[in-house]
């Protein structure tokens, strides 16, 4: 068995067919526990595979296995070795520990891993807080304001669907019924799409308020909400006009 330097800057042996070390590299005695055959090198659950794959009809191959390190304080070291049979006789072994790469990775999933768990936690927030405001949005989006002793003024804005309106109709309620008003005027100028669950669901609500004997009035109707909102007229008998200067004209002197 000879040590070599001239070969790689990396554990290196030149081995027989009956795994004995004809040359080494001075890398593999400063990580290994060095022996005159390679079986000796490898742990016993190593050694099998090592009998198996390092066979001359494998001409390159590589396998990963555990080696003996040179310090008896120290665990097996998981390395990848990659063979080179140069004829039936001789094989090059170029050994790669890997154990400090893994843990490298290992280490840098578990950074990965919490930054997410971390990144996640905050996406939560921030929805929660999005969803809060979201929902604060929808409740101002149809203040309720009186105009005079017997007029009240509800402006709605963006959107009309299901979840706006649930989120409005209980405050609406409450406010109508706490108040004296006979007549509200529900502006549509500042709404956008209408959906089909909006419309349902603004019907309950405009049944409640009807049912209080309170009269409704539509005003700033577009004509692509025309049809969905005429829906509702043959429904509840809803009044409509222009604007809301015609409105306040005809209702508040």
């Amino acid at each position: 068995m000879k040590q070599v330097d001239e070969f790689f800057s990396v554990p290196y042996l030149l081995i027989t067919k009956q795994f004995e070390i004809l040359q080494y590299t001075t890398e593999v005695e400063d990580i290994f526990v060095m022996h005159h055959n390679f079986l000796k090198m490898c742990d016993e659950e190593s050694v099998h595979k090592v009998r198996k794959e390092v066979v001359p009809g494998k001409s390159k191959n590589k396998i990963e296995i555990n080696l003996v390190p040179s310090s008896a304080n120290h665990e097996l070291l998981l390395v990848d070795i990659y063979v080179n049979w140069k004829n039936d006789l001789h094989a090059e072994i170029m050994i790669i520990p890997k154990d400090q790469g893994m843990l490298d990775v290992t280490a840098s999933l578990g950074q990965l891993r919490s930054r997410l768990n971390t990144t996640n936690f905050e996406l939560l927030e921030e929805k929660e807080k999005l969803q809060e405001a979201m929902a604060e949005n929808n409740r101002l989006s149809a203040p309720f304001i009186e105009l005079s002793s017997t007029t009240a003024l509800v402006p709605l804005f963006g959107d009309i669907n299901a979840e706006k309106i649930y989120a409005v109709g209980d405050e609406l309620l409450t406010s109508a019924q706490q108040s004296d008003v006979e007549t509200i005027l529900c502006d549509l100028t500042a709404v956008g799409e209408i959906e089909q669950d909006g419309v349902i669901a603004f019907q309950g609500v405009v049944q409640s308020l009807a049912y209080m004997g309170m009269e409704i009035v539509m005003i700033g109707v577009k004509p692509d909400h025309a049809q969905r909102i005429n829906d509702l007229q043959l429904k509840l008998g809803l009044k409509f006009l222009r604007s809301l200067q015609q409105a306040i004209r005809k209702y508040c002197n």
